[in-house]
């Protein structure tokens, strides 16, 4: 990436951005937000909204029982500001039916409005058949669009997908949200495209203390 940008006299950051991608007639409109969960604290919220984010999406519970002591006050926080706010749930999947941890999720997330994206994040390798992890994150999926009104998220990456939902046929219906770090993912079966795209791991936020996720939200 960087000796393309150096080639075409662009900044070479490394990052395949609008800039770059626009020069391979790649690039879709896309607003810039992060993700957050426990590890952030003390946060300067009105700081945050002066950095250029425009949505954000709050990890709020993991498992059949694990809410994050965080999620109440991050809401509040990025509320107060205009923010769009979504919420996400990191699966276990092994040894958990799909109804609790959709059971836990809601409870976490309570009476609170989300305006933002709402995800499954699925980043646990398992041992279990891919044929029952698909009919798993459906339930999971299913139950969250229809509780939420909304169609959720599935927060994921090409070695998870193989290694855990084999094909992963069925999945495609419900937006992608991948990491990929700094370059922009391609060929995530069985999606064609990307819907968010965490492009690092490392950001920078005014307001935020530490390295910070980054996305950028395909409009």
């Amino acid at each position: 990436v960087s000796n393309y940008q150096k080639d075409m006299g662009l900044t070479s950051d490394g990052v395949a951005g609008r800039d770059t991608l626009s020069s391979l007639g790649l690039w879709a409109d896309v607003v810039r937000g992060i993700d957050i969960s426990d590890y952030q604290t003390g946060i300067d919220w009105d700081l945050v909204w002066g950095s250029g984010i425009s949505f954000i999406v709050i990890k709020a519970s993991e498992g059949a029982t694990w809410k994050a002591q965080q999620f109440p006050n991050h809401y509040l926080g990025a509320v107060s500001t205009g923010l769009r706010v979504g919420a996400y749930h990191f699966a276990k999947i092994e040894g958990n039916t799909p109804y609790n941890e959709l059971h836990n999720f809601i409870e976490a997330v309570g009476s609170r409005t989300l305006s933002g994206p709402i995800a499954l994040d699925l980043e646990v390798s398992l041992g279990t058949p891919p044929e029952e992890n698909l009919m798993w994150v459906e339930s999971w999926l299913s139950g969250a669009a229809k509780h939420f009104k909304t169609v959720p998220y599935v927060y994921t990456s090409n070695r998870i997908i193989t290694q855990s939902f084999g094909d992963g046929k069925g999945l495609e219906k419900y937006p992608l949200w991948t990491p990929r770090y700094p370059v922009q993912p391609l060929n995530i079966n069985p999606w064609k495209q990307w819907n968010i795209w965490q492009y690092t791991n490392k950001g920078m936020v005014a307001g935020i203390s530490g390295d910070v996720d980054m996305n950028y939200m395909a409009i």
